[in-house]
């Protein structure tokens, strides 16, 4: 394992160090984060700009880099249209429904709005204890992205690189509240960008071009669009992307905590839909960028004759990026920090939302109620503390997902789908059917997590299944070998093909067992 160079190191920390300035700036100056109102909701006087950056770069993590790499690698162009259309579909949906539902009711906890329906604390705070779940994990899933990324350039374990970066996130986090985290977001996407359009430079003059990276992914099938297989086994379909990715991003981006504390904390109501909605070109500027990065990287390795999948020199998809940028660019000093800038830049952004959203539902539908003689200030300390056990809670879960085997994207929409989709059927119940009731509503969200969870256990116990496509070139690997078998599909029966069944498609299954049990549930209390 080669060993990065001091440079490397120095741009690494300077990201680091930055983003931990702008956390002391902002809790230094202004209201100094005293009031819980300005910790988590920055006063409810966010701009737009500023906002729509955040927005977009909580959910374009390491996550997304890496695993949009891996994807356009494996499987071609189709996550590139399949990620633009479903995401544009849900965020129109999102600004016309969501924004105008949830604004005017000015809510600190999106979870508030569990009370106000059905009159009922208890449906508010076990809605709430599985939102914070859900963050905790997503949390996790953003450190372990980068720290896999380190731990390969490096060698830096994952004992290290992870309590790293929980400490700096927490750190600014804690100090500079929400007026922190959008400011290290706008930081952190400039840092992205910069990165990736350097690597597409000098990535593409590496391979020869453009026209060349076109022809090769041609030529090896990559260049297809959407399958119209009916099998939900088969990833990367246009029924999975129009039923099972669009409800995902819309409940990402619709009720999940972090997007609705930003979008609400704008300063009116048209603000908060030109946010949502400007997210649009934003997501298609980021995906095509990604789509280039995946195609060098293809390019990259055909060219040079060997699959490091097949070959393996990397043992998931995961490593794809970092592998590249190594291999790549080995005489150019400099650049795998600048590939670690570019992923911990988007796992600081994610990390950072994810713990202000816990905090805001921590704070709001558990602990407020139950502490109601507490002064702003000691409120706001409160809430520093509840971020920085979050963030230590989900260092310890990284060692967790580190146990679950396949790419990153697949892990991170299989387990926060698994818990996100039954808080996404509990807003449908009540937000679409009057006669829906409390028990229901905690039956069906009940219900449909279990649903969903043993699925994602299922997975586990069979092998992934793929659709053919022609194999990469291993002829100048050190010891060839033949990659078809390494794409061929997986023959199963019975329950398997439920457990086989592509990621995309839990946020669907776990939102129609809730709302349906919801409904059934509901209709007998009622009799």
């Amino acid at each position: 394992m080669a060993s990065m160079h001091w440079l490397d190191y120095a741009i690494f920390l300077a990201l680091l160090v930055v983003s931990l300035g702008i956390g002391v700036y902002h809790g230094c100056t202004g209201g100094r984060q005293k009031t819980t109102a300005e910790f988590l909701l920055a006063n409810r006087n966010l701009k737009v700009i500023p906002t729509v950056i955040s927005l977009m770069v909580s959910f374009q993590s390491a996550i997304l880099i890496l695993g949009m790499v891996a994807e356009m690698y494996t499987f071609g162009i189709t996550f590139w249209p399949m990620y633009v259309l479903s995401v544009t579909i849900s965020l129109v949906i999102v600004e016309r429904l969501f924004v105008p539902w949830f604004y005017p009711l000015q809510m600190t906890s999106v979870f508030e709005y569990f009370e106000l329906r059905f009159r009922s604390r208890a449906v508010r705070e076990f809605a709430s204890t599985l939102g914070i779940f859900s963050a905790i994990i997503y949390i996790a899933v953003a450190m372990y992205a980068p720290s896999v990324a380190l731990d390969y350039v490096s060698g830096l374990p994952l004992s290290v690189t992870a309590p790293i970066m929980g400490v700096v996130c927490i750190a600014y986090t804690t100090m500079g509240g929400m007026r922190a985290v959008i400011w290290t977001d706008v930081f952190q996407c400039a840092v992205m960008f910069g990165g990736l359009l350097t690597i597409i430079i000098k990535g593409s003059i590496k391979v020869g071009g453009f026209a060349k990276i076109y022809s090769l992914a041609n030529e090896s099938g990559r260049i297809f669009w959407f399958p119209l297989d009916l099998d939900p086994k088969v990833h990367l379909t246009l029924w999975e992307t129009l039923f099972g990715a669009v409800p995902y991003f819309v409940a990402s981006y619709g009720v999940v905590q972090c997007s609705v504390q930003r979008y609400c904390s704008t300063s009116t109501i048209q603000d908060a839909r030109w946010t949502v909605l400007l997210i649009i070109p934003s997501i298609f500027v980021t995906a095509s960028i990604l789509a280039v990065v995946g195609f060098i990287v293809f390019a990259y390795n055909t060219v040079n004759g060997c699959d490091p999948l097949a070959n393996h020199e990397i043992a998931t998809g995961n490593e794809l990026f970092p592998h590249f940028v190594r291999a790549a660019f080995a005489d150019s000093t400099g650049f795998c920090g600048l590939v670690l800038a570019i992923l911990y830049s988007g796992a600081l952004s994610s990390i950072s939302s994810a713990l202000s959203a816990a905090a805001a539902n921590m704070w709001e539908d558990i602990l407020k109620s139950r502490l109601t003689n507490i002064t702003e200030f000691k409120a706001a300390i409160l809430n520093k503390i509840i971020v920085l056990s979050c963030g230590v809670a989900a260092v310890v879960m990284v060692f967790v997902i580190d146990r679950i085997p396949g790419p990153i994207m697949k892990v991170t929409i299989q387990v926060i789908g698994s818990i996100g989709s039954p808080l996404f059927g509990m807003f449908l119940l009540g937000g679409l059917f009057r006669k829906a009731e409390a028990k229901g509503v905690i039956a069906g969200g009940t219900l449909g997590f279990a649903a969903t969870m043993f699925v994602n256990l299922g997975s586990l116990t069979v092998s992934e299944y793929h659709q053919t496509l022609p194999p990469m070139r291993t002829d100048a690997c050190e010891a060839p070998i033949n990659a078809t078998e390494t794409m061929s599909p997986v023959s199963l029966s019975g329950i398997s093909n439920l457990y086989a069944m592509s990621f995309m498609w839990y946020t669907t299954l776990g939102t129609g067992v809730t709302m349906v049990t919801g409904l059934v549930v509901s209709y007998v209390v009622r009799k």
